[in-house]
C-alpha cells in the first residue's frame, strides 16, 4: 500500500514539474524523472529566501552569514544531519575567510613575502577566535524523492543549516591577527589598512 501511495505520489509530481511529457507513467525512465520534493520542514510551500545553493557565504546588514548543507537518507534521524550541515557552515568561516584574506592580502602588496604558512596561521586564528560568536541563525530541511539509474525510488533529506556573526566581531578579530608578528615579521600600519578596506569590500 506504501509503495503504491508512494508511486502516485512521484508520478504526480513528474506530471505537475513537467519532467515527462506525454508518458504513462509505466513508460518512464529514469532519465524523465529528476527529483521531487514530497515535504518541506515547518509545513512550508517553498524554500526559504537565504537558501541559496550557490552562495555559502555572505556579508548582509552586518552580518558575515555560512550556509551549511548536508544530505542523509529519509530514514535517519534528522538531528544527525542537522548537526552535520551546522558543522560545514563553521567549517565554510575558515575556508572563506582564508580565501578572502588572501585576496585582501595579495591586493594590498606588503614588501613582505606572505606564504601560505602566514595565511593560513591568520585564518586559522581568526576562525578559532570568532567560533564562540558564532550562532545558529536558521534551520530549513526538504524531503525528495528521486529514482537512481536502475529505476528504484528513494526519499532522501536535503538539510540546510545558516550561520551567523557580527561582521564587527569578525573584522575586529582580522585586524587583532594581522597586527601580530608572524615568523618574525611585522606587517605595517599602512598594509593593515588597506588589507581591512579590502576586506570590508568582499
Amino acid at each position: 500500500m506504501k509503495l503504491k501511495l508512494l508511486f502516485t505520489i512521484v508520478c504526480s509530481s513528474v506530471f505537475i514539474w513537467g519532467c515527462a511529457s506525454n508518458k504513462s507513467p509505466n513508460d518512464l525512465t529514469p532519465e524523465d524523472f529528476t527529483e521531487s520534493i514530497v515535504q518541506r520542514s515547518d509545513s512550508l510551500k517553498e524554500r526559504p529566501s537565504w537558501v541559496k545553493d550557490d552562495i555559502s557565504f555572505q556579508k548582509l546588514n552586518g552580518e558575515a552569514y555560512s550556509l551549511g548543507m548536508t544530505v542523509i537518507y529519509a530514514d535517519q534521524k534528522i538531528d544527525g544531519g542537522l548537526k552535520i550541515a551546522e558543522n560545514n557552515a563553521k567549517t565554510n568561516y575558515l575556508k572563506m575567510i582564508e580565501q578572502k584574506l588572501d585576496h585582501a592580502l595579495q591586493v594590498a602588496e606588503e614588501d613582505l613575502e606572505i606564504d601560505n604558512s602566514i595565511l593560513r596561521s591568520i585564518s586559522t586564528e581568526v576562525s578559532r577566535q570568532t567560533l564562540s560568536g558564532i550562532y545558529i541563525k536558521n534551520r530549513y530541511w526538504e524531503k525528495y524523492v528521486t529514482r537512481d539509474n536502475s529505476g528504484v525510488f528513494k526519499s532522501f533529506l536535503r538539510i540546510y543549516v545558516r550561520a551567523s556573526i557580527s561582521e564587527s566581531i569578525l573584522n575586529e578579530e582580522i585586524n587583532k591577527a594581522l597586527h601580530k608578528k608572524r615568523g618574525g615579521k611585522q606587517f605595517s600600519t599602512d598594509f593593515i589598512d588597506k588589507v581591512n578596506e579590502e576586506w570590508k569590500k568582499l
